[in-house]
């Protein structure tokens, strides 16, 4: 049995395996699979054979099992005799089940037997379990396996999943899938292969071609110096789980992939060795670099990454997953499977390294879309609207016919964004932004597309669409103004709302809020009932200190809206006293006192901002909706214009992220006359909504 220095990664056919030896240490639970998940396995395979069945290539194709993780090992059984083979490290469920079905094809038709030619049954033996051994090997004696298998739970499960195969193929019987499972298990249609004469891979590679079930091979190298047992510990806490990632990398730094050292003298072999590392080095550096570009969110998230239904350990994960064409239907490991084709149909000089020389330049033309302030923005605005990176990669080339041969050119810049502005424009469609109300999804796409256009305009160039924050912090199409009917004195129904729109209004009125609590050093509040009642001692000194400017106002008409403006914040003050009373502290004429008090705020408050400006047919259409984070639209729904405006000048003073065009409608940006920063009017939304055409406008022409 050869040793390696380094760690092995490959697929290997089950064929392989014939005549090894496996050896489970006692760190490993007993087998433990159920008669579910092998009927699921043998369904499987079934499905693959029928596939394969209905296409022309029948010799094509295989059907990976996860990864098995083993490290060479002697150990002696239990007549003293050595044996040399592989601790299993991860995957003894798989190889056992393997057993299994390998032993009921053989046991049950001798025609099996003949057909499973040059093939030895693996062996599988335990540290602590010998008895366990001698089970799996005698499964295939009935009356044995009947007598022992209620002896240990191990037995229990390894004669159910035995009996499982059994019975579902002796009723699959009349299809012959006995007979076609050796053929896939085996591998005994082969395809040859055009190859060097000299490629001393040439045997194993007739084998990997056949249409069969293979695993991927993970050996441990004689120069890891973690212990077998650690390395089960830690895939089996999931620190260095085998995702695609982790056995791609492993596959591209196989050292025989960058040749062998065929120098005589010791001088060059040294010289040819250190040329080799560096050309390993040089990939796992730049692996390296990748993953740190993609650790960036603002990066990451404008790949749309967080959105392709997979959570991704190692990042440079999704870029494999990209060239892979992998998708939710896809098996765990196809990713992995697809690169280890490219490798191989690379051919036998330098494949690894002209593979990965192709992917760093498919990463590369992401980064060139990142780095292009245009481009990153309408590739952005695309891969929101649905888009996929294969979708835009796509417009990247055009196919040409030359001399009757078809093939593909890649596109100038100018010609590539001809293109995504063309598909910019198809995302508007049928769009009539006159014709558009709440809440028409296609009102978020409009409003997305405004604020992308906006900031590609913006002169300061040094400031880009953050789709990271946008996606993240949950912006989606909102009312400007609020949408209440008129006349309507609509108070908030559940207790925190209430208490929401009371601290409000007054923060609104006296800046004075909870989370701006301090202690008597100057420390923040953390205790809710003492920043209760420090709002509440505040804002009386507010109230003592505005009684006596008043009274210095010499102007009637101020001093009258100023007494107004008080007395609401006097009441406002005692519904919260009233509010952080719970149901039973307040007396029958207290519950009756806050219910007046707050209808009475709301029909006073209401005409104090002018919300009934805005025309009611206009409420729900284009010029009255903005993006808006849901912690800005304030929980109890219906904020006063004043009061997001309000909120979303703390946020963005805060460094939180408000979308340009937001920002803008609140400043009125785009109103021709501005008579007042409380209520947004008819006249502000018209003039919001001829922003929004002429934006787009170019856009809109492209609508096919």
């Amino acid at each position: 049995m050869e040793k390696h220095k380094d760690n092995i990664i490959e697929l290997r056919n089950i064929r392989s395996l014939s005549g090894l030896n496996f050896y489970i240490p006692d760190y490993q639970r007993g087998y433990r699979w159920t008669r579910t998940q092998a009927i699921a396995m043998l369904k499987d395979f079934a499905e693959f054979i029928a596939a394969g069945e209905d296409c022309q290539k029948i010799s094509d194709g295989y059907y990976c099992l996860q990864p098995v993780v083993v490290k060479p090992r002697s150990w002696e059984d239990s007549n003293g005799n050595q044996i040399d083979g592989y601790e299993v490290i991860d995957g003894q469920q798989r190889l056992t089940t393997l057993y299994l079905l390998l032993t009921a094809l053989f046991n049950r038709d001798s025609r099996n037997k003949d057909r499973a030619k040059n093939f030895d049954l693996f062996s599988i033996s335990y540290q602590t379990r010998s008895d366990s051994h001698e089970y799996l090997e005698r499964i295939a004696d009935k009356r044995y396996r009947k007598e022992k298998a209620y002896e240990c739970i191990d037995f229990y499960h390894i004669n159910m999943v035995f009996e499982s195969f059994k019975n579902l193929l002796a009723e699959e019987n009349i299809d012959d899938l006995d007979r076609s499972l050796v053929s896939l298990i085996l591998g005994e249609k082969m395809m040859p292969v055009a190859d060097d004469e000299d490629d001393e891979e040439t045997d194993s590679r007739l084998i990997d071609r056949a249409r069969n079930v293979r695993v991927i091979w993970y050996e441990i190298g004689t120069e890891e110096k973690a212990s077998a047992e650690d390395i089960f510990t830690r895939l089996n806490i999931g620190k260095i789980p085998l995702t695609n990632a982790e056995l791609i990398k492993a596959m591209f730094l196989k050292e025989s992939n960058f040749g062998k050292v065929t120098a005589s003298s010791e001088k060059d072999r040294k010289a040819q060795q250190l040329g080799l590392a560096l050309q390993q080095n040089k990939i796992a550096e730049e692996w390296n670099i990748i993953e740190q570009k993609l650790q960036r969110e603002d990066f990451w998230y404008f790949l749309g990454a967080n959105s392709n239904g997979k959570e991704y350990e190692t990042r440079i994960e999704f870029i494999f997953d990209l060239k892979a064409n992998w998708n939710s239907d896809s098996e765990t490991y196809h990713t992995f499977n697809r690169f280890q084709d490219m490798i191989r149909q690379a051919g036998s000089k330098r494949a690894a390294e002209n593979v990965w020389k192709d992917f760093k330049d498919y990463f590369r033309e992401l980064e060139y879309w990142y780095n292009d302030r245009v481009l990153y923005h309408l590739v952005g605005y695309l891969i929101e609207c649905g888009y996929s990176i294969k979708d835009i990669m796509n417009l990247r080339s055009e196919k040409i016919t030359d001399d009757c041969v078809q093939r593909s050119i890649r596109l100038k810049k100018d010609e590539f964004l001809e293109k995504i502005e063309e598909e910019v424009g198809k995302t508007m469609g049928g769009i009539n932004l006159d014709a558009l109300r709440y809440p028409d999804e296609n009102i978020r796409k409009v409003l997305l597309l405004f604020n992308v256009l906006s900031a590609i305009e913006n002169q300061r160039s040094d400031i880009k669409f953050p789709f990271d924050r946008y996606k993240k912090e949950n912006w989606d199409k909102e009312h400007i103004a609020s949408q209440t009917d008129k006349d309507k004195a609509e108070v908030p129904q559940f207790k925190k709302d209430r208490m929401a729109w009371i601290d409000d209004m007054l923060y609104y009125f006296t800046g004075i809020r909870e989370k701006d609590a301090k202690d008597d050093v100057g420390n923040p509040v953390e205790d809710v009932n003492t920043k209760y009642e420090w709002v509440i001692d505040e804002v009386g000194s507010y109230i003592d200190s505005e009684k006596k400017r008043i009274d210095r106002i010499s102007d009637e008409k101020l001093r009258g809206e100023r007494s107004v403006e008080l007395e609401m914040v006097t009441d406002l003050l005692r519904a919260k006293s009233l509010a952080i009373m719970n149901a039973r502290q307040r007396s029958a004429e207290q519950k009756e006192e806050y219910g007046t008090l707050l209808k009475k705020l709301f029909r006073q408050t209401r005409s104090y901002f002018d919300e009934d400006r805005l025309d009611e047919e206009q409420k729900d259409k284009l010029g009255n909706m903005a993006l808006l984070n849901a912690s800005i639209n304030r929980s109890y729904g219906n904020a006063y214009f004043a009061i997001k405006r309000m909120h979303i000048q703390d946020r963005d003073s805060e460094g939180i992220f408000i979308p340009l065009a937001t920002k803008n409608v609140f400043m009125k940006y785009y109103s021709k006359r501005v008579d007042s920063m409380l209520v947004w009017t008819n006249d502000d939304a018209a003039g919001y909504l001829a922003a929004i055409k002429n934006k787009l406008s170019r856009f809109l022409e492209r609508v096919p």
